[in-house]
């Protein structure tokens, strides 16, 4: 993305009203970080209930195979995901089952059962125009 800005009387206009924009579009980005959150959050819940699971069976219970997020079991996991908006440039979004890092990173025992990094990775595109949207929305408010 290139930008060519031409110095003229209307230039310097333009860029003082950028200026005055600023706490519109942080208040912007703030609300589409959490926006963001919530559909990360969810898509982890989706791929967490509902991905495909190639594993071992324990009785009836299919389990993840290495790559795969973890199958559910107890619904645990799904509900100790957790996302927070702190400002306008940074949201945390994890799983605070104390099993979660062992599950998402693996052991040198297990390997890898990624949720949390699917879930940003499939929603990267909607996140970009979630952005787009929130601060058009706030600069047209």
């Amino acid at each position: 993305m290139s930008m060519t800005i031409l110095v003229t009387p209307k230039t310097k206009s333009v860029l003082i009203d950028l200026q005055n924009m600023q706490g519109t579009t942080e208040k912007g980005l703030k609300k589409a970080l959490s926006l963001i959150g919530g559909e990360v959050k969810r898509e982890a819940q989706k791929l967490i209930k509902e991905g495909p699971k190639t594993g071992r069976m324990y009785g009836s219970h299919q389990a993840s195979a290495p790559g795969e997020p973890p199958a559910n079991r107890t619904g645990r996991l799904q509900r100790s995901l957790k996302y927070k908006t702190r400002n306008h440039r940074e949201m945390t979004i994890g799983a605070y089952a104390e099993y979660a890092g062992y599950l998402e990173a693996g052991t040198r025992k297990m390997k890898a059962r990624p949720f949390v990094i699917k879930a940003v990775t499939n929603k990267v595109q909607e996140a970009h125009d979630i952005i787009l949207e929130s601060i058009k929305r706030e600069i047209e408010a």
